[in-house]
């Protein structure tokens, strides 16, 4: 984790292209933090210059790829209860809480839907069978309904896309720009690399 970037003045890195049209690539900021920790038996202490940058490209594809998994949880959340011929139906309301947990885990969406179940009971009479008297059936069957939590998923949304890097060289040449050129090329292998997975 690093500081809230809200609390910092980032700085824009720009670039401009053949047309002479200027556009921010990325944003950043930097910090300074003195670090003490064991080293061989002695404690030492220094200071680390702390670059946090933000690409747009990356954020993005962070954002897109969120609002994927949020709307494939939703589709995942409504099929919870339905019906469906050789699948075994939630009968208890704590399994429908705990499909409910694993299914919010699982698209690393937790905090972000707010979901409600509702029970219905219903009670049907079972025919006499033989004599037998006949008797009432109570079966209990669940709606789930969920809602977008706005307020946190742009929470989330703002976070997406930063990256931290750490030097303990305090002087001026490794800065903002170079730290925004080393994410491209990470972004750009990071990206090539999901293409070729898929």
């Amino acid at each position: 984790g690093f500081d809230n970037p809200a609390a910092h003045v980032t700085i824009p890195v720009e670039r401009v292209d053949e047309q002479g049209k200027s556009t921010c690539i990325a944003q950043g900021y930097e910090t300074f933090q003195s670090v003490t920790a064991q080293l061989d038996g002695q404690l030492q202490s220094w200071t680390e210059r702390r670059l946090v940058v933000q690409s747009m490209a990356a954020t993005q594809a962070a954002q897109n790829r969120l609002q994927e998994r949020l709307y494939q949880a939703q589709q995942a959340l409504q099929d919870l209860t339905a019906r469906r011929q050789g699948q075994a139906r939630l009968m208890e309301r704590t399994q429908v809480e705990e499909a409910i947990t694993d299914l919010l885990t699982r698209f690393r969406i937790e905090g972000l839907l707010d979901v409600r179940i509702q029970e219905h009971v219903h009670e049907h009479p079972v025919r006499a069978y033989r004599g037998r008297v006949s008797e009432m059936r109570r079966e209990v069957t669940f709606t789930i309904t969920c809602e977008r939590e706005e307020q946190a998923i742009a929470q989330a949304m703002s976070q997406l896309g930063w990256r931290v890097y750490v030097t303990n060289d305090l002087s001026e040449h490794l800065g903002l720009e170079q730290a925004v050129e080393a994410y491209r090329d990470e972004y750009v292998v990071e990206r090539n690399f999901s293409r070729l997975k898929g």
